[in-house]
């Protein structure tokens, strides 16, 4: 690594993000999945996405996409056989279910399986819990940001103060 590199406000929203469910931090369902699980559940989901933009849906109506071993340890940075024990947790906990295709004679190949994503279990418990920690989280000394968001409104309209970004945003 070279030097720090800080996060600069007018840039916070060029990147994109792999999304974490929360559930899998405070639900007891996924406690004892392992993080590595936990982040190839996260690449597999955005991987769905683009399987809707290619219309795979399988005579159910269900969404499925593909994903070869190789694929995913190149993005884990680990190996192939980390992956097969990765997706074996994962339909272990019923999140991950694969179908081999078998031989196409057409093609005179072995078709990729395809990998079918389930939906994450959330109970009320867990909704229950997400909104005590955002709600306590919201309580907590408001110094800082939360300060300047609510500040006057004699200071809002100061002409000091640059509107273009993120004063905006916080106002």
């Amino acid at each position: 690594m070279s030097e720090f590199n800080y996060l600069k406000a007018n840039r916070v929203y060029n990147e994109l993000y792999y999304q974490y469910p929360k559930v899998f931090i405070e639900s007891d369902t996924y406690k004892d999945l392992s993080e590595g699980a936990k982040i190839a559940y996260m690449l597999l989901k955005a991987r769905s996405e683009l399987a809707i933009i290619k219309n795979q849906i399988d005579e159910q109506g269900n969404l499925y996409f593909e994903f070869t071993g190789k694929e995913l340890a190149t993005m884990m940075n680990c190996s192939e056989r980390r992956i097969t024990s990765i997706k074996k947790e994962l339909e272990e906990f019923c999140l991950l279910k694969q179908v081999p295709m078998g031989f196409n004679k057409t093609t005179g190949k072995n078709e990729k399986n395809r990998l079918y994503l389930a939906e994450l279990e959330v109970s009320n418990q867990d909704v229950y819990l997400m909104q005590k920690r955002e709600i306590y989280a919201q309580t907590l000394d408001n110094s800082g940001l939360a300060e300047f968001a609510t500040q006057s409104k004699e200071a809002k309209t100061s002409e000091s103060l640059d509107n273009s970004g993120l004063a905006e945003f916080a106002t």
